[in-house]
């Protein structure tokens, strides 16, 4: 996040917001930090605006299309959808293996 108040008092927070998957703008995080990391789950699809408030109380304008959007896409082999490969997957994906007779090991199920 960057911003300016070029002649007013200057930048005091940005409250950033988010939509999941298209859905309504909710609140996520207010802060000073330029760079934040936002985790998601596997298969959304996240979108995210921020607004400057100055050090006075100025609110800038919500905008009418998002500043940033981004999509968290699924891991090969990640079975239970948690973004990580573990000893979890390994286990559900045999068990679902053994109750469907599949043997294409870079099936990610």
């Amino acid at each position: 996040m960057a911003g300016s108040d070029a002649g007013g008092s200057g930048i005091q927070f940005y409250d950033t917001y988010v939509s999941d998957n298209g859905g309504p703008y909710a609140l996520w995080l207010t802060t000073t930090d330029p760079s934040v990391v936002f985790k998601g789950e596997c298969g959304h699809r996240y979108s995210f605006y921020s607004v400057a408030v100055d050090l006075v109380g100025n609110m800038e304008e919500h905008p009418a299309a998002a500043d940033a959007t981004t999509e968290v896409v699924s891991v090969l082999g990640d079975t239970e959808g948690n973004g990580v490969v573990d000893i979890a997957d390994l286990i559900l994906t045999l068990q679902i293996m053994s109750q469907t007779q599949d043997s294409d090991l870079e099936t990610n199920i």
